[in-house]
C-alpha cells in the first residue's frame, strides 16, 4: 500500500476532511485510508476513515476503524460513541449498549462533554427499551 511523506500528511488530511464535509465519502475514504497507512497511530485519521464507512453504511468496517481509534486514545469517548451507533444500526443492541456504556464512562468526567453525556444517556434509555 502506498504511503505519504510526513510533510504532505496535513494537506492530505485537510483535503480528506473537506471531501467528507461535502458528502464525497468514497473519495474521502480513499484519502483517509492512505492517511491511516501512513500514520497508523494517528487517532484522527482512524476517526475520519471510520466516519466515512459509517456514512456509507459499511458498519463492520466503521466499527473496526473506531476500534483502532479507541486503541490509540483509550480516554476518548467519541470512538466508543460512534461505534455504538454502528453496532445499533447493524442490529447488535447488546454490543451497542456495551460501547455506549464505555463512552458514557469516559465522557462523564469531562465538563465540556456534558451535553454529549446527556444525549448518550437518552440514547441508552431508548436502546434499552428496544432490547425487549
Amino acid at each position: 500500500m502506498q504511503t505519504l511523506s510526513l510533510d504532505s500528511i496535513p494537506a492530505v488530511y485537510t483535503m480528506a476532511s473537506e471531501l467528507y464535509k461535502s458528502g464525497k465519502y468514497e473519495d474521502a475514504k480513499d484519502l483517509f485510508s492512505l492517511l491511516t497507512a501512513s500514520e497508523i497511530k494517528n487517532t484522527k485519521h482512524w476517526m475520519g476513515l471510520a466516519a466515512c464507512y459509517q456514512m456509507t453504511r459499511e458498519y463492520p468496517k466503521a466499527i473496526e476503524c473506531y476500534s483502532m481509534a479507541a486503541i490509540q486514545n483509550k480516554n476518548a469517548p467519541l470512538a466508543h460513541w460512534h461505534a455504538a451507533e454502528c453496532y445499533f444500526a447493524n442490529g447488535n443492541v447488546k454490543l451497542a449498549l456495551t460501547a455506549l456504556s464505555s463512552a458514557i464512562k469516559l465522557a462523564t468526567p469531562v465538563v465540556t462533554l456534558q451535553p454529549l453525556v446527556q444525549k448518550m444517556l437518552g440514547t441508552k434509555a431508548i436502546w434499552e427499551r428496544s432490547k425487549t
